[in-house]
Parts: C-alpha cells; sequence; structure tokens
C-alpha cells in the first residue's frame, strides 16, 4: 500500500498483479471500502485532501508535475518577498 513516501500509481489489471497486503476502495462520497484500518483512513483522508487540493487542475498538469512546478516557485520566491516586507517595515515613516 502506498504511504506519504510511495506515490500511488496506477495499475493495468491486465498486466500486473497486486501484491497481497491491505487493500480497500474510496468511493466518490470517501466511504472506505474493503479493510478499514487506521492507515486505510489515514490514507484516504490523504487522497481526499490532495483531490480537493487540485480542482481546477488538468489530469496532464498533474503528471506533468504542475504541483513540483509550484512548490519550487513558491520557495524560489518566498526569501524575496520576505526580504522586501522586512525593508517594508523598516522603512521610516514619509515626512508630512
Amino acid at each position: 500500500m502506498s504511504t506519504a513516501s510511495q506515490p500511488v500509481r496506477h495499475v493495468d489489471h491486465a498486466t500486473e498483479t497486486i501484491p497481497l497486503g491491505h487493500h480497500f476502495i474510496i468511493t466518490n462520497t470517501g466511504e472506505i471500502h474493503g479493510q478499514d484500518t487506521e492507515e486505510s483512513r489515514t490514507i484516504a483522508r490523504r487522497v481526499q485532501a490532495c483531490v480537493n487540493a487540485c480542482v481546477g487542475l488538468t489530469t496532464p498538469d498533474l503528471e506533468a508535475g504542475i504541483i513540483q512546478d509550484m512548490q519550487r516557485v513558491i520557495a524560489d520566491v518566498t526569501p524575496i518577498l520576505q526580504e522586501q516586507l522586512n525593508l517594508t517595515r523598516h522603512d521610516p515613516e514619509p515626512a508630512d
């Protein structure tokens, strides 16, 4: 079963065998069918959060890595914005 450190992958049932272990299905309403374990609930919660966060993004964009691209941009821009915010806070009041 995939965890936060292991990405979920699509399985082609015609050519691949799913390894034995915990299996469950999450319905479009968030119900879990299969083994109801703490791990299953945690993964279902994560999947639901991911789906909700990706509203408006296309599947091809997600597959192409748009989330990772956005994380890199945020990491690059955050220090610049923080520096600008600090400069603004330390500017003297304008004279009347």
